[in-house]
C-alpha cells in the first residue's frame, strides 16, 4: 500500500493510455464532433466578442480623433539634403580641428595644402 485509499469502483472502466497522436492518427467520429464543437464555441464565445470589442474601441477612438502627440510635438522645419550635408560637414570639420591642434602636430604634417579638384558638393579627390 502506498498510504492512499483507492476509491475506484470495482466494475469501473479503467482509462486506456493515450495513443501516440501523429500525422497518421485518424480521430473517431465522437472526437471529430468534439473538435467541431470546440471550434464553433471558440469562434462564437472568444473570437467574435474580442473582434467586436476591438472594432468598437477603434471606431470610438477614430471618431474622437485622439492624437496626443500632435499637440505636444513641435513642428520641424523641412531640411534639404544640401543643408543637412553642409551642417554635418561643418560639425565634422570642427571636430577635426579640435582633435588636432596645428601647433602640436609634427613638422612633416604641416605641409601646405595642394590644390585639389572639388565637385559641386564640395568633396575633394586626388587623381
Amino acid at each position: 500500500m502506498n498510504g492512499r485509499a483507492d476509491f475506484r469502483e470495482p466494475n469501473a472502466e479503467v482509462p486506456r493510455p493515450i495513443p501516440h497522436i501523429g500525422p497518421d492518427y485518424i480521430p473517431t467520429e465522437e472526437e471529430r464532433r468534439v473538435f467541431a464543437e470546440c471550434n464553433d464555441e471558440s469562434f462564437w464565445f472568444r473570437s467574435v466578442p474580442l473582434a467586436a470589442t476591438s472594432m468598437l474601441i477603434t471606431q470610438g477612438l477614430i471618431s474622437k480623433g485622439p492624437d496626443p502627440n500632435l499637440e505636444e510635438s513641435p513642428k520641424r522645419k523641412n531640411i534639404t539634403y544640401e543643408e543637412l550635408r553642409n551642417k554635418n560637414r561643418e560639425s565634422y570639420e570642427v571636430s577635426l580641428t579640435q582633435k588636432t591642434d596645428p601647433s602640436v602636430r609634427p613638422m612633416h604634417e604641416r605641409v601646405p595644402k595642394k590644390e585639389v579638384k572639388v565637385n559641386k558638393y564640395g568633396d575633394t579627390w586626388d587623381e
